[in-house]
């Protein structure tokens, strides 16, 4: 069972592995507040076939997960579950905070990933990060493997750091000066399952990466930028 601390209890065959990568209240994080909104019939939100969207602070971040999870907010956090707890066998754990609007392109992701990894008693090189770099952002990740503290067996761990990209545009009449175009999101997202799961799970954490997207604000529930 996996409780909101993200500590393991209960039953051996119905966890699922501790997220190590624990993503607690800090400064700048972003808290949560649910509200419901009636969708116009021609809205505009697309997800593929199986799949929900999900949506924070008007597009700060989105993403689309498997319609049948289980969705829960933590503190600072959102938590998909594969199913209700304490039956989920899996967790992806996602958050985000809003950068000050300077230059972040030196703070390379793939050394904030490995000071993640590190922290959590894990070594990973260049050649074990993935990478994606795309118009709006850019994404690395990385897997390891670690000994689960109540099961006593191996789980596989995923961390992901994406930040937007071309948020910084040249001013069009001062050189050399920037102009922000839209908000510099960085994410967090971790992930928790057991090896045996991996044939089922690897689709919907390459979905959920695909459709992410930061920084693109909607003045709208029902007008959406489409992806």
């Amino acid at each position: 069972m996996a409780r909101d601390d993200g500590s393991v209890a209960g039953s051996r065959s119905r966890t699922v592995p501790k997220l190590h990568n624990t993503l607690e209240a800090r400064d700048g994080m972003s808290r949560w507040e649910r509200r419901q909104y009636k969708l116009p019939e021609k809205h505009g939100w697309t997800a593929r076939e199986g799949y929900n969207v999900f949506v924070a602070d008007r597009g700060a971040l989105r993403l689309d997960f498997p319609a049948d999870w289980v969705v829960k907010p933590a503190e600072a956090s959102i938590r998909f579950h594969d199913r209700e707890p304490p039956d989920d066998r899996c967790c992806i754990e996602v958050s985000y905070v809003r950068l000050s609007p300077i230059d972040w392109s030196g703070l390379l992701l793939r050394e904030l990933l490995k000071a993640a990894c590190q922290a959590e008693g894990q070594v990973i090189g260049d050649d074990e990060i993935a990478q994606t770099v795309r118009a709006d952002l850019e994404l690395v990740w990385a897997e390891y493997s670690r000994i689960d503290p109540a099961e006593k067996r191996p789980a596989f761990h995923r961390i992901c750091m994406a930040r937007t990209t071309n948020a910084m545009l040249p001013h069009p009449r001062r050189k050399k000066a920037r102009i922000v175009a839209q908000p510099i999101i960085q994410a967090l997202l971790t992930a928790a399952y057991w090896p045996e799961d991996a044939a089922w799970f690897h689709p919907v954490w390459d979905e959920v990466l695909r459709s992410l997207q930061l920084g693109i604000m909607i003045p709208s529930p029902a007008g959406p930028t489409r992806h």
